[in-house]
């Protein structure tokens, strides 16, 4: 279940289907229950009090632990936790097809500006690029596979390259991305 932690709203909604999946769960005893993102990052002390029924709590940062923890799961270990954030090391972020013709591209991860009414920055940790290189790489490779349009995302692009220190910035990632076979239209937000 992945989760959302920018609203009241949002988090209690996630008991709720966590409470409906503790139903599937006293069902189905092989039933893996698993939180992953922002809520489980941020509420982590209070997850497994509230709702023992989850096996695996996993922070923003910790998605390729995912099938380890399972695997621990199976073997009779319940309540992992994984919520490190090290941010030295961006996960994998994968383009999300929206559509036939266009698709999200994550370029970056994080934020820095700490706004008094914002969660991001302490559950996502801060700002990290994504190489102009492999951006450049999955875009081309969605170009021929006959994406048209992408929508480059980052929690503000604005940002972006800052975390290099070599120069490279927005403008240098649009301008790499400018003329990709296939690729009609960047758009970004």
């Amino acid at each position: 279940l992945n989760t959302c932690a920018v609203r009241e709203n949002a988090e209690t909604k996630v008991y709720g289907r966590i409470g409906e999946l503790k139903r599937l769960k006293r069902n189905n005893k092989n039933l893996i229950i698993a939180v992953t993102g922002c809520m489980a990052q941020k509420n982590q002390a209070e997850m497994f009090k509230r709702a023992p029924h989850i096996d695996i709590v996993l922070g923003t940062h910790n998605i390729q632990h995912i099938n380890e923890m399972i695997e621990e799961v199976q073997h009779g270990h319940t309540h992992q936790i994984n919520v490190d954030m090290d941010n030295s090391v961006l996960p994998e972020l994968e383009a999300k097809p929206n559509g036939s013709f266009y698709a999200w591209v994550p370029i970056m991860n994080g934020c820095n500006k700490f706004c008094t009414y914002c969660i991001v920055p302490h559950v996502r940790g801060r700002e990290i690029s994504r190489p102009v290189e492999a951006i450049v790489k999955e875009v081309t490779e969605l170009g021929a596979k006959g994406f048209k349009e992408i929508t480059l995302l980052g929690q503000n692009v604005n940002s972006y390259g800052l975390d290099f220190k070599d120069g490279t910035d927005f403008g240098t990632l649009v301008d790499a991305l400018d003329g990709i076979p296939g690729i009609d239209r960047i758009r970004y937000m």
